[in-house]
């Protein structure tokens, strides 16, 4: 599962960049296809969850922490 926070959270950020920054600043070619292979491989080992963990998973994604 860490694994899939890690990568999550890598790709989330490189979504990020690719939305937020100047088209000046793209991408490059190498570097997407890299980000492509991360998305299919954290795709596989979430599918590779039991149920159960997968569940948690989701939850875990979506909820938000709040303030007490």
């Amino acid at each position: 599962m860490t694994d899939i926070g890690n990568n999550f959270l890598s790709l989330q950020e490189a979504r990020n960049v690719a939305d937020y920054s100047p088209p000046a600043l793209a991408v490059r070619h190498d570097e997407t296809l890299r980000l492509i292979e991360v998305a299919e491989r954290t795709v596989a080992l979430i599918e590779s969850l039991p149920k159960q963990d997968r569940k948690k998973l989701a939850v875990l994604l979506i909820a938000r922490t709040r303030p007490l």
